[in-house]
């Protein structure tokens, strides 16, 4: 669709409908980047909480099995959940947001390619759902 219009543009035939059409995609975009980020603030609001309530779970499970009563401090789980976890230097958060960009670019590029092709909808979903190995919903 881009190279249409700077096709179109270069010969003096560009029309208002190739305007609109080159507009729309950018809404598109800018609106599935707005999605991304609500989801990904959604996704670490409820890792937050799931973590919280298995460190204050296994801090009391581990404190009634040893026989001594402890108290949870709050800066205490903050730090654990934020500590780096695995060998790769990464926390949970930067790969929520790393997967989030991941998504973006993987569509917007095969957003780009049923465009060219003529493909439907129906087959970036396919396309998407096989490259992140996930069912429909």
């Amino acid at each position: 669709m881009y190279d249409e219009i700077l096709d179109a543009s270069a010969d003096g035939s560009l029309l208002v409908s190739d305007l609109y059409k080159y507009n729309r995609y950018y809404d598109l975009i800018n609106n599935l980047t707005k999605s991304l980020n609500a989801l990904g603030i959604k996704e670490l609001d409820c890792m937050d909480k799931r973590l919280t309530d298995m460190y204050i779970s296994n801090s009391n499970y581990v404190s009634n099995k040893l026989g001594f009563m402890t108290t949870i401090n709050d800066r205490a789980v903050k730090n654990a959940i934020n500590a780096i976890w695995c060998g790769d230097g990464k926390h949970y958060s930067s790969r929520i947001w790393s997967n989030k960009a991941y998504l973006e670019e993987r569509v917007k590029r095969g957003l780009v390619d049923c465009i060219a092709r003529g493909a439907s909808r129906d087959d970036l979903i396919k396309q998407l759902m096989s490259d992140f190995n996930v069912g429909f919903h």
